[in-house]
């Protein structure tokens, strides 16, 4: 899943884990989650397409493990691409995907109208604050690095906010702005796939420090199979978001 900060050096800085700990887990991890993914698309087409968004969740997240894969391959000695491009589209996904895709979805997804404007506005701030340290770093080529160490690549970045805002409090703003609109929803099958989130965000952050997002982001394929669940073909469109 998306990432957050995690100052680790002595300037204001974030360094982010990645998934994986070869060319091979994350280029096979990326196979399984666009199969899945192609899968809950082709589901959400004859289910609804309020369900598309949720539907390409698994796509995303191959997608974003495919171009880690080849930050791998550079790592491994293969320098058939230099890192930046793949740090960026890795830094893409994480500030300019997820913090407006995941409220997003909750919006289309949500019956009520009142929450359905929470989530919308959730959406808005998530795109601004997201776009606000990835833009940033299209024109910094220095702020932003990608290392393999320690069995995973760290990714360490500056944003404008260094200096300025706590580092924590940054990460429980990109924790709320992914993780609450689905707790929020009154959608069942969204609440239960926020409270995986929470639950895989606690026992990554309580257990696996170091690898905290490393962690985290594993747990993106054992979600991807509950939204497969969850756009199990049923009776009618509304059939499997109910309790």
């Amino acid at each position: 899943m998306p990432a957050v900060h995690d100052a680790r050096s002595a300037r204001p800085s974030s360094e982010i884990s990645a998934m994986c700990f070869s060319a091979t887990a994350s280029l096979t991890t990326s196979a399984v989650l666009l199969s899945l993914g192609v899968y809950t698309l082709r589901q959400a087409s004859s289910t609804g397409r309020e369900y598309r968004s949720l539907a390409a969740f698994p796509l995303l997240f191959g997608i974003q493990q495919f171009i880690e894969g080849l930050l791998w391959l550079y790592e491994d000695g293969m320098p058939m691409i230099g890192p930046r491009f793949p740090t960026l589209g890795f830094l893409w996904f994480v500030y300019g995907v997820w913090p407006l895709l995941v409220p997003l979805t909750a919006w289309q997804l949500e019956p009520q109208r009142l929450r359905r404007q929470l989530f919308a506005a959730s959406a808005l701030l998530g795109a601004v604050f997201g776009m606000s340290i990835f833009i940033p770093l299209l024109y910094q080529p220095g702020w932003s690095s990608a290392v393999a160490a320690g069995g995973s690549i760290h990714y360490e970045l500056s944003t404008i906010y260094d200096g300025r805002i706590d580092v924590n409090l940054l990460r429980l703003l990109y924790a709320g702005l992914v993780m609450l609109p689905l707790l929020a929803s009154s959608v069942p099958a969204l609440r239960r796939f926020g409270m995986l989130l929470v639950g895989s965000f606690l026992i990554s952050a309580l257990l696996y420090r170091y690898a905290f997002i490393s962690v985290w982001c594993f747990f993106a394929a054992v979600l991807s199979l509950y939204i497969v669940a969850v756009l199990r073909p049923a009776a009618g469109p509304t059939v499997p978001l109910q309790p």
